[in-house]
C-alpha cells in the first residue's frame, strides 16, 4: 500500500511538472504523456494492491496535483487555469485537463474488470481445500 501511495504522489508530481509542455504550440504532448503515466501507474496500483491499493494512489495523485495547483510559495501558477487572452487553446485549458483528466482515468479503471488487471499475488486455496 505503501508503493501506491508513493507512486500516487510522484504520478502527481511529474504530471503536474509535464502537463504543459507543447500547449503553447497547440501540441499538448506533454499532458498526453502525463495522463498515460497516470493511467499506468493507477493500472499498477489496481493490479498489485486491487481497489484498495488504487483507492489509495487515487488519493494520493490527486492531493498532490490540486495541491500543487492551490499552492505555491513562489507565487506562480503550476497549474495555470481560466485566464483570458489570445493564447492558444491548450495553453488556457490543460490544466483542466490534467486536473480532471487525472481523476476520470482512474475511475474509469477503478470499474474495469477485475480480469483485466494481473492476479493478486495472495496465496489462494485450491479447490475443495479448506483453510482453518
Amino acid at each position: 500500500m505503501l508503493i501506491c501511495i508513493a507512486s500516487g504522489v510522484a504520478v502527481g508530481i511529474m504530471g503536474t511538472m509535464a502537463h504543459r509542455m507543447g500547449a503553447s504550440a497547440n501540441l499538448p504532448y506533454g499532458l498526453v504523456v502525463a495522463l498515460l503515466i497516470v493511467a499506468l501507474s493507477t493500472w499498477c496500483a489496481r493490479s498489485f494492491a486491487g481497489v484498495a491499493g488504487l483507492g489509495l494512489h487515487l488519493l494520493a495523485s490527486s492531493a498532490m496535483a490540486w495541491g500543487m495547483a492551490v499552492y505555491n510559495p513562489g507565487g506562480g501558477a503550476l497549474t495555470p487555469i481560466g485566464f483570458g487572452g489570445q493564447v492558444p487553446y491548450f495553453s488556457e485549458h490543460a490544466g483542466y485537463m490534467w486536473l480532471l483528466g487525472m481523476l476520470l482515468i482512474q475511475i474509469a479503471l477503478l470499474m474495469c474488470p477485475r480480469r483485466w488487471f494481473l492476479p493478486s499475488h495472495t496465496p489462494r486455496a485450491a479447490e475443495g481445500e479448506v483453510r482453518p
